[in-house]
């Protein structure tokens, strides 16, 4: 190493030292993992020999021409040492040595001419020879190093520089020694290793790309290299790499490869669709830089999509060389999912995205994001989020990507379904106005006949799954054949030609009726999608959402009936010219007169239905949200500018003006004029069939006069009515929408409605003056209590009792848009004006059972059809085993005769076998016989063939499917009942919340009480009787308002307070129980606002005997904490409980009882509680009580530690109230001392001190404060040494304390039982 260089300047020796060592540094940063400091370092490096360099050539120092390097005096010995020692470190392991070095060298050759790459060349060749047999980390150190040696030389462009600055003479030999030796180096390296390949042939078309030769002197001399190294036979095939310098080659210097390779290439571009087959095995092969993506695809697709016929192009490269790759190797599977990302964002049009999303691409995408741990999941997620980007940019790629992904598809589970994603929810939020019609309209096209695409799907589906059934037939027969399974039988047809028949049975593998809905069903959910989304609904929602509405209404209620319009011809040009001029209109865009294939099946109307509501419902929440104000106000004026209302109104409009006029083409599913059977006319006592005609008549002319009215309200700025007309409004608009489904029930409810709404507006109107609503009396509320049976019996007459029953039964109805309504209504109209009798309604459907109104009579037919379908199936299997024939009907008819008699032939008892079970059956043909069971099972079986069994196989399955079903359609009928009381329990809350002054909330405590003690008797209804107990607890018992005045009646308050004390005690329903309490103590709270003093004889007598029950009675739901509260917020009930809690505290069950109930005398003596002198002459009277239960605490062996400590800081509570008790008088300590008879206490608490000085010293130190208090001084408790364990030698601690362990609960019982042991010495602390 030359690092003595002498300088370009007179320096002293320690600048040049320091110089120098600067000089030296510099590559060892060039080595940092850092990018920053590796370009920095090299920034130092040039600056400090172009230093050097301009100072050599400014003082003409004749020493740097003295050391200069080589045949080159420019070359000073600075510079010389940097290109030797960047070739060196080229080979270097060490962090980022190799990029390092390499950027310095290539900057280096770029700005010092005067380096001679012959020179380089040679310097490159000394340092990393290729000759030798170097293995290991030896020989990738060398590959890597002169692989980055030739970038180091192509990023410097000194090749480019050469050319334009050299003598021509000399380029002959600068291709022949420099360019010629690398390209050939690199075609070598290349060859050794793989890892090298990639690196070797990117230096390779970096340097064609970057047109480092003019094109003249390329082609003369250049490209008979290239020709040499890329000649190949026309069976041989390119590898990617060599496909990839072809392509590059083609592009930057225009070379036809079909003049120098004509037995490989033809003219033209190399990509091109001749070229593509020859090339697929070289796109194929570039799997080995997985997970990279090769650069070759890159150059591929851009010469694709930069094609003037790019669509024909892009189909033929994705259909011969991409598709295939998706059903290939992991690999294969992961380049092809990343050609599909690169080349998305250059698909401009729908049909490049169809050629894109293949069938395989579609399925390999599928499962990729279904399944979390797929080796495709992260590339698939990935690829969505470009599909997403760049559908914002282009509204026709996200309509062409959504018909894509789910043009195929067979079920009906949508895209997002499957993989659990929201694209399709999101790209349906991106489509334009006229992109969004233009998918509205494929979608309606399918849902009334299928596209071939998805009949082709179909088809496939139908003969896979068809393959797994005869598959499973096949195995089946062949595991149920016996050996002799081939033999012929008596009728001369053998096994397997009973099993070719049994397959012919089963022709119906996949249900094409389940198909095509499923298919309609994803149509459905796709338009729901788009009204529901907002963007292009919001732009124009007259053309797209009204349109969609009325496409569920129809198919919802309504089926075309007439003739299709006949298809018509071609249009000519000027048609199309017009078409295209015309705007769509949106009953062109939805044009419901189309025949159906197949028919609308019941499970697509019903979906209609549901859709149609819950739009109906997202829009009113829409333009509440709006009206309110809230959060989500500015997204709701987005999505929706129409309300509910004006739509209920267009449906009910499109129904009566369009549908209905043309009874030829539209017939409703549920018509309002049901036909007149003969049968029905012969019965006089029949009622005669309701016109519902004219009920709607007038509903919808009564609903006009509303609308009116409400209008005119708000123009005048009356606002105070407006709310409930609304909700009248609403009603009636969702039951005349209802009066499609159940026209019976929904013209009731319109009757009823209607007199409702004359009671209650135009009687007030003609009474303004309102009466204010009074409290019934308490004579009234006890004749309705009286009458109560009675009332129930009858129905609702009030018009408010009319309301509440009509939307009650309006809460049954499965439509969400429907209960927002009722609640609506109920906050409006009837929450202000409730009465008794219409609480009571709302109470009763909560506690009664209420499915008779969700289950219809079909139910029973149900129960009974599965039964008959057992006794079919037992009929089928009889005939199986006995043959057929006229002999066979004659021997079940006599056995039909002979069913009395009492021994009966077997033979003769076809039918009356059947109707039993199949194991009566075999029981029945067992009992005559003295065979065993084998013998009889091998009977049965020698009776039945393989196609009897099949048979009797399929009935079986049929009978336990229906059972299922019906198992199943009570869980939904259940299901449905908790829902409906759930309702009801939202209605009750909005009461509570809007009346809480209401003396009727007074009515709902003992009703919800008992719903709550009769939801708890089935395991079904544990969620209705939690939100019951979370109704009454939280939203009754938590109010801060409640009624106040001469409305509330006290003394049926006090009662009612006595009955739940009661309930309270006697119930085992833990829940009841503290729903009781709770119940209790609000209704405390409400008698204390009206009485200033509580009447204690109406309650302590039950409160004692609640107490008594807490304390005595193990099966009690009683909890201290109930009796904590309520002392403390009751004291006046605390005193009068107070003598009892001494007899409570030593008749108590348990420990801990004891322990709880002892504690209550915390929440009685108070310093506040003892400020009056009556409460002070209580306490000081029944202080020695409170001594007996302290005692009887103590003297409970079974009280563990923690609880005596609560006993013990209860004690020095008490003890010191009772000090302060006898504050007046100069001996108040020694008379608190001597009601508590201190001298024996003490010695209690000493005994229990040397009890627990062992096992709990925090206890046992409370217990020596408690002393030292009733002593009045500090004083030290000693131990009695008698009773403390014998000390045993140092030698063995860990004997000594396990015996401690052993002997700790017996000397505790010792202790107490023998006086003598509690002894102890109590001296004062000095």
């Amino acid at each position: 190493m030359a690092s003595s260089a002498p300088s370009a300047a007179p320096v002293s020796s320690a600048a040049a030292v320091t110089a120098n060592e600067r000089f030296m540094a510099v590559f060892w940063d060039l080595a940092s993992l850092n990018p920053q400091a590796r370009t920095d370092s090299a920034a130092r490096l040039l600056k400090y020999l172009k230093s050097i360099e301009s100072s050599i050539s400014d003082n003409g120092s004749k020493n740097g021409a003295a050391s200069s390097a080589g045949n080159d005096p420019a070359q000073f010995a600075e510079l010389g040492y940097a290109l030797k020692r960047l070739l060196r470190g080229l080979s270097s392991s060490r962090d980022a040595a190799r990029q390092g070095f390499a950027l310095a060298l290539a900057e280096i050759l770029r700005q010092f001419p005067a380096i001679s790459l012959r020179e380089y060349m040679h310097q490159l060749s000394d340092m990393h020879p290729v000759s030798g047999k170097p293995k290991g980390q030896e020989e990738r150190d060398r590959l890597y190093a002169r692989v980055f040696a030739y970038a180091a030389l192509v990023r410097s462009e000194r090749i480019k520089y050469e050319f334009e600055h050299a003598p021509k003479n000399t380029l002959f030999d600068l291709a022949r020694i420099v360019i010629g030796p690398m390209i050939d180096d690199l075609f070598n390296l290349a060859k050794k290793r793989f890892f090298v390949t990639e690196m070797c042939f990117y230096i390779l078309c970096t340097f064609v790309q970057s047109h480092q030769v003019p094109n003249t002197d390329f082609k003369e001399m250049i490209m008979p290299i290239f020709v040499d190294k890329l000649n190949v036979d026309p069976e041989t095939q390119f590898t990617p790499d060599q496909l990839w310098l072809a392509i590059q080659i083609n592009h930057a210097y225009g070379v036809d490869w079909s003049q120098y390779l004509p037995n490989y290439w033809q003219p033209g571009a190399v990509v091109q669709s001749k070229h593509l087959r020859q090339i697929k095995p070289a796109l194929a092969a570039a799997v080995y830089t997985t997970p990279k993506l090769h650069s070759v695809w890159q150059l591929v697709l851009r010469d694709v999509f930069a094609s003037k016929d790019s669509i024909s192009l892009l189909q033929d490269l994705w259909t011969i060389v991409v598709d295939d790759l998706f059903s290939s190797s992991q690999s294969a599977q992961l380049m092809a999912m990343q050609v599909l990302e690169a080349a998305f964002p250059h698909l401009q049009s729908a049909e490049q995205v169809a050629f894109a999303f293949t069938r395989n691409c579609l399925r390999l995408l599928t499962n990729a994001l279904q399944i979390r741990n797929h080796h495709l999941h992260k590339p698939a997620r990935r690829f969505l989020a470009v599909v997403e980007r760049e559908a914002k940019k282009s509204p026709v790629v996200a309509v062409a990507v959504v018909t894509a992904l789910q043009g195929n598809s067979v079920g009906s589970k949508s895209f997002d379904q499957r993989t659990g994603t929201r694209t399709i929810h999101s790209l349906l939020g991106l489509m334009d106005a006229e992109s969004a019609k233009n998918y509205i309209s494929s979608l309606v096209r399918e849902f009334y006949k299928p596209s071939e695409e998805f009949k082709q799907a179909l088809i496939q589906e139908q003969a896979a799954a068809a393959s797994k059934k005869s598959e499973k037939k096949q195995k089946e027969s062949v595991r149920v054949r016996d050996e002799d399974a081939m033999d012929v039988d008596e009728d001369g047809s053998s096994s397997s030609e009973e099993s070719e028949q049994e397959l012919e049975l089963d022709e119906d593998v996949v249900d094409l009726q389940t198909m095509i809905d499923g298919r309609r069903h994803w149509v459905l959910n796709q338009l729901f999608s788009i009204a529901k989304g907002g963007g292009p609904v919001a732009e124009k929602e007259n053309e797209i959402l009204v349109p969609i509405l009325r496409f569920f209404f129809f198919h919802a209620f309504f089926d075309f009936v007439g003739e299709a319009p006949a298809e018509a011809t071609t249009p000519s040009k000027k048609q199309k010219q017009k078409q295209q001029k015309k705007p769509e209109t949106s009953t062109e865009l939805l044009n419901v007169r189309q025949k159906l294939e197949p028919v609308l099946s019941e499970s697509t109307r019903k979906l209609c239905q549901d859709r149609l509501y819950t739009l109906l419902g997202h829009l009113s929440n829409a333009n509440q949200a709006a009206a309110e104000g809230t959060a989500a106000a500015p997204a709701a004026k987005k999505a929706s500018k129409l309300s509910s209302e004006t739509i209920v109104h267009d449906l009910l409009s499109y129904q009566l003006n369009v549908l209905e006029k043309d009874a030829a083409s539209f017939a409703a599913v549920t018509p309002l004029q049901p036909e007149e059977d003969e049968e029905d006319e012969d019965d006089e006592d029949d009622e005669p069939a309701p016109q519902f005609l004219e009920i709607r008549k007038e509903a919808l002319g009564l609903l006009e006069k509303i609308k009116a009215r409400r209008e005119l309200l708000e123009k005048k700025g009356n606002l105070d009515d407006v709310p409930s007309l609304r909700a009248f409004e609403q009603l009636f608009l969702h039951l005349l929408l209802q009066m499609n489904v159940d026209p019976t029930d929904a013209a009731q409810n319109l009757t009823e409605l209607s007199q409702g709404y004359k009671d209650i507006f135009e009687k007030t109107a003609k009474s303004p003056n309102k009466k204010k609503q009074q409290t019934p009396t308490k004579k009234q509320k006890a004749k309705a209590a009286d009458s109560d049976e009675a009332e129930e019996d009858e129905e609702p007459s009030g018009p408010i009792e009319i309301m509440t029953d009509i939307l009650v039964g309006l809460l049954l109805k499965p439509s969400a848009i429907l209960r927002d309504v009722v609640v609506n209504a109920f906050k409006t109209v009837v929450c202000d004006k409730i009465t008794p009798a219409a609480l009571r309604v709302l109470l009763n459907a909560i506690k009664e059972d209420a499915s008779s109104l969700l289950v219809g009579e079909g139910d029973d037919d149900g129960e009974s059809g599965s039964e008959l379908d057992s006794d079919e199936m037992a009929d089928v299997m009889a005939e199986l085993q006995g043959g057929s024939g006229e002999e066979d009907e004659e021997d079940s008819e006599e056995a039909e005769e002979e069913e009395s008699s009492e021994e009966p032939e077997p033979p003769k008892k076809t039918k009356g076998a059947a109707k039993e079970s199949p194991a009566a059956t075999k029981k029945g043909k067992k009992e005559p016989s003295s065979e065993s069971e084998e013998g009889s099972d091998e009977s049965d079986d020698e009776g039945m063939t393989d196609k009897q069994m099949f048979a009797m196989d399929k009935h079986i399955a049929a009978v336990l499917k229906q059972q299922k079903e019906a198992r199943r359609s009570q869980r939904d009928t259940q299901q449905q009942l908790l829902h409906f009381k759930f309702r009801v329990l939202d209605l009750v809350d909005v009461f509570y919340k809007r009346q809480p002054d209401n003396v009727l909330i007074f009515d709902t405590i003992r009703p919800l009480l008992d719903s709550l003690q009769e939801s708890s008797k089935a395991k079904e209804q544990t969620a209705l009787l939690q939100r019951i107990a979370s109704t009454f607890n939280t939203k009754l018992c938590k109010l801060k308002t409640y009624p106040r005045g001469d409305s509330v009646n006290v003394s049926s308050l006090y009662e009612l307070v006595g009955d739940l004390l009661v309930m309270a005690t006697k119930t085992k329903l833990g829940v009841l129980a503290d729903s009781a309490c709770h119940g209790i103590q609000f209704l405390l709270r409400v008698i204390a606002g009206q009485q200033k003093q509580l009447d204690i004889s109406s309650v302590s007598s039950k409160l004692a005997e609640a107490l008594k029950s807490f304390t005595r009675n193990h099966n009690s739901q009683l909890r201290p904490t109930f009796f904590q509260d309520l002392l403390q917020k009751q004291p006046a009930l605390g005193w009068a409980l107070y003598p009892e809690l001494a007899d409570a505290v030593e008749n108590s069950r348990a420990g801990f009882t004891r322990v709880q109930v002892f504690a209550l005398y915390n929440s009685i003596v108070t310093k506040k509680q003892l400020e009056s002198a009556d409460s002070k002459k209580t306490f000081i009277k029944y202080a020695p009580t409170i001594r007996r239960a302290m005692m009887c605490c103590l003297n409970d062996s079974k009280i563990k530690a923690a609880q005596m400590k609560q006993v013990l800081r209860t004690a020095s509570q008490i003890f010191k109230q009772m000090v302060a008790a006898f504050a007046g008088s100069s001996t108040a300590l020694e008379q608190a001392r001597n009601l508590w008879e201190y001298q024996s206490l003490i010695q209690t608490l000493s005994g229990l001190y040397g009890e627990f000085v062992q096992r709990s010293p925090p206890l046992a130190r409370q217990c020596e404060q408690l002393i030292s208090q009733i002593s009045g001084q500090a004083v030290k408790i000693q131990a009695n040494p008698v009773a403390a364990p014998a000390s045993k030698p140092a030698a063995k601690p860990t004997e000594q304390q396990n015996s401690k362990k052993r002997k700790a609960v017996p000397d505790s019982d010792s202790k107490a039982s023998d006086p003598a042991s509690k002894k102890s010495k109590v001296a004062p602390n000095p």
